[in-house]
């Protein structure tokens, strides 16, 4: 027979555990949350047009990154997301261009244009994603758009680039190396992942 002090310790080692237990899963689940919920922003004012190009970065763990335009950069509010440039697990954000006239902004990614050439493209990689600030329109896939079919991109590709020769042609804006992201606290994260949360449903 064992020791009664020993009996009475049993039962309380569980509920040690369990609460040990509880206490553990609740602190990993919220520090998910919050790598989930980072968000981080490197913003640029266009330099001949009043306009701001902003990169916006999510998630510490699978990083996602986003291409947005505000067409009035004095109103918080105006911010529009053209498209996802960087997926946490397919393609990744090269360079971005801006017309010469600075009304278009249009950005390099690694996804599809497989089946384009160089001079079509505008250079190695394809412009998938642009902006005009002049007539407000998105040449963008859509958030849940395959990057397998390959003449959607390859059409955009030539659109994007036909529109900045419309504009008087591309001219380095910035590229992958030179985006220096400040990290949002999490109040103000909470406006930029609601916008994300809707640009999803489009």
């Amino acid at each position: 027979m064992k020791p009664k002090g020993v009996l009475e310790w049993i039962p309380r080692l569980i509920v040690i555990g369990v609460v040990l237990f509880i206490i553990t899963t609740i602190g990993v689940y919220a520090w998910f949350f919050k790598e989930v919920s980072k968000v981080s922003i490197a913003s640029y004012p266009l330099p001949a047009e009043p306009g701001e190009v902003i990169f916006l970065r999510t998630g510490g763990l699978f990083t996602d990154m986003y291409l947005v335009v505000n067409p009035t950069p004095d109103t918080e509010g105006g911010e529009l997301i053209v498209g996802r440039i960087v997926q946490g697990d397919g393609y990744h954000f090269y360079d971005a261009s801006l017309s010469k006239d600075g009304t278009v902004i249009a950005a390099r990614t690694g996804a599809r244009g497989d089946n384009l050439s160089r001079t079509e493209q505008g250079g190695q990689f394809p412009f998938t994603h642009a902006y005009d600030f002049k007539n407000q329109t998105v040449i963008a896939p859509a958030y849940k758009e395959s990057s397998e079919a390959t003449k959607p991109w390859n059409d955009r590709a030539i659109q994007i680039l036909q529109l900045l020769q419309k504009r008087g042609g591309a001219v380095h804006f910035i590229d992958s190396q030179h985006l220096y992201f400040k990290q949002l606290s999490y109040f103000r994260s909470r406006r930029w992942n609601r916008m994300i949360s809707e640009y999803k449903q489009r």
